[in-house]
């Protein structure tokens, strides 16, 4: 039997992971259960669609401007190359090479001994922390990847679509009125900058967990001292936590109890926390800056 290679099932530490090549830097890494993506991804393809309907989206597609999201690809061993098996093992990596940062989906196939990038998603701000998660829905292709980046935004990116044009969500901003079409470039630069929602982070997310045992719950930790709760059905901060006295850079929730949540910050505290309780249950000094912290 082949074995899986080590970057498999790693987790990625605060420290840079750099390329002998290039600059390149891992920054985040998150697994992704076996099975969990779709077995065919969707491709965009070039179009006009909304046009053809003044506007409205016609049914079964995503406008995201001048894309239309299609299943498979354009040929048949095309859409063969994105097939996802449920027998591959998949991870996320955040990546920076210069001033160009991404998320990387990478798939290792067992039956072939390969690994590779299956596709990637362009971010606006270098990634801290990247988290799987289903954001509840329970679909057979409901896969999807929270971002945290210098930022005070988290976005959540589709998995299941290659070459996204925009995050499905984007926690702590406030959603765009719906206005007159406008070209990609004016798009893009009001995607960089959005206006910030009640309840938002006021700085940069440096770490991100997600409650499998209750699905539509993702906490934050960020460099405003703060945790944050997330409600992923209906993407408000639901509860923001203020117990350490620096920023924090761990968060993660227990395996079993619900409700019980693991914090670490630069103030050299770890913090046991149930968030349904007014105070903290336990805090332990580790004469250090907490730079990561599970269970």
């Amino acid at each position: 039997m082949k074995q899986l290679p080590r970057a498999i099932g790693l987790c990625a530490a605060r420290r840079p992971v750099f390329s002998a090549r290039t600059p390149t830097m891992i920054s985040s890494l998150s697994s992704v259960p076996r099975g969990a993506c779709a077995a065919t991804p969707i491709r965009p393809e070039i179009g006009n669609a909304a046009d053809a309907m003044d506007g409205e989206t016609p049914p079964g597609l995503v406008d995201v401007g001048e894309v239309e999201l299609m299943e498979g690809g354009d040929s048949d061993s095309e859409a063969e190359d994105d097939e996802i098996k449920d027998s591959d093992a998949v991870f996320l990596s955040g990546r920076t090479e210069e001033d160009f940062s991404c998320l990387e989906m990478h798939v290792y196939d067992a039956e072939a001994g390969t690994l590779y990038v299956h596709h990637d998603v362009t971010l606006p701000a270098f990634p801290l922390a990247v988290e799987w998660c289903t954001m509840g829905t329970g679909g057979a292709a409901d896969s999807f990847a929270a971002v945290g980046t210098f930022e005070p935004v988290i976005e959540i990116w589709d998995l299941d679509v290659m070459d996204p044009m925009e995050p499905v969500m984007s926690l702590g901003a406030k959603p765009r009125a719906e206005k007159k079409k406008k070209k990609k470039k004016q798009r893009q630069q009001e995607a960089s900058k959005p206006e910030l929602a009640d309840g938002s982070h006021a700085d940069a997310v440096m770490s991100l967990s997600w409650a499998r045992h209750s699905p539509t719950v993702l906490a934050s930790g960020s460099a405003d001292k703060t945790v944050k709760l997330w409600d992923l059905n209906a993407g408000v901060c639901a509860m923001t936590l203020s117990h350490h006295a620096d920023k924090v850079a761990a968060v993660a929730w227990h395996g079993a109890e619900l409700a019980v949540l693991l914090t670490g910050s630069d103030d050299g505290t770890l913090a046991v926390r149930d968030a349904r309780a007014e105070t903290v249950g336990a805090s332990f000094a580790v004469g250090a800056k907490v730079e990561a912290a599970c269970w």
